[in-house]
């Protein structure tokens, strides 16, 4: 078992509030959105800017009693649209309803109380859970992941990613893209960049390829040039994973 020192992080406190607001809602719904800028933990009056430049309020609940959720919304005339993401319960984080309520709607409240006995007053503004379903899912995996590894880890220095994922040769080489993003290599750089054997590198490739992991950016006509495939969800969730290590 690790042995880790001082508090723990929010992410792994289920019982912070922070856990089901920041680490979970924030990530999951904003991966939701294209070209999203993430706003810090505890920013006051908004979490992320979506596309449209349209300022979003997260806010996440269980089930407070079955079948009710209560969500804050502290009167904050800032933000231009809340998100509201309801789940049944903080163990299993299952979405159960997702609203998108423009902010002149709620934000004079300190908080609304939604039940399943009154959604039909919240009807307008529910959205479909189909992406935000696939994206608990992954985001579940990928915790599970980072569960895992920690359990199996006996070090009490700071988490490194490689140490966390293995030194695998495909493990090498998406590390290496991620710390030289947003730089783009093709294959004969990478081998010399990483001190890899070009057999070792062109057995892994396939493995790459079958996750989709790196994209073709451009070719000078003998070599193609490769850069992460940002738009993989697999690759979003490997950029969450490696920023959560290095930064505990």
């Amino acid at each position: 078992m690790s042995v880790r020192k001082g508090p723990r992080p929010y992410y792994e406190t289920k019982t912070c509030s922070l856990y089901l607001g920041v680490h979970i809602a924030e990530n999951v719904l904003a991966a939701t959105f294209k070209e999203v800028v993430r706003m810090p933990p505890g920013h006051p009056d908004f979490d992320f800017i979506c596309q449209k430049n349209r300022k979003i309020n997260v806010k996440a609940a269980c089930e407070n009693t079955p079948g009710t959720w209560v969500f804050s919304i502290l009167k904050n005339d800032r933000c231009d649209d809340y998100m509201l993401i309801a789940f049944d319960n903080v163990e299993d984080l299952n979405p159960k309803h997702l609203w998108f309520i423009p902010g002149n709607e709620i934000n004079t409240k300190n908080q609304i109380k939604i039940r399943e006995s009154n959604l039909h007053n919240w009807a307008i503004w529910e959205k479909p859970l189909d992406d935000v379903i696939a994206e608990c899912r992954l985001f579940k995996e990928s915790q599970n992941l980072l569960n895992i590894q920690n359990e199996n880890s006996i070090s009490v220095e700071p988490y490194e990613f490689l140490d966390l994922m293995g030194n695998r040769p495909a493990i090498k080489i998406i590390n290496f893209f991620i710390e030289n993003t947003p730089n783009n290599y093709n294959k004969t750089q990478i081998a010399e960049q990483l001190g890899m054997s070009k057999k070792t590198l062109y057995d892994t490739w396939p493995v790459l390829e079958k996750y989709d992991i790196l994209k073709t950016i451009s070719s000078d006509g003998k070599s193609r040039f490769y850069v992460l495939n940002k738009d993989n969800k697999i690759v979003v969730y490997l950029l969450k994973l490696y920023a959560a290590i290095e930064a505990d």
